[in-house]
């Protein structure tokens, strides 16, 4: 999984944890091409299936939808 999310143009991911929640963090310069390069791998599924279990839902194979930007301090 690791190898395909770097073929897939991933970078700076981060996983935090609050108790029991989990916040990512990935940097990509284009984040359509990265969750269509992903959704092609079977690692990535295999991964989602594996996850799932531990979260609330499922993720995409793809990975998870981009959240809106609403502040960056650069």
């Amino acid at each position: 999984m690791l190898d395909a999310l770097r073929a897939a143009g991933i970078r700076n991911y981060t996983i935090f944890r609050d108790g029991n929640r989990m916040f990512g963090y990935f940097e990509a310069d284009d984040l359509s091409a990265a969750g269509h390069y992903l959704a092609q791998q079977e690692v990535s599924t295999r991964w989602q299936d594996a996850m799932a279990e531990l979260l609330e839902r499922r993720v995409p194979d793809g990975g998870p939808p981009a959240l809106e930007e609403i502040f960056r301090l650069d």
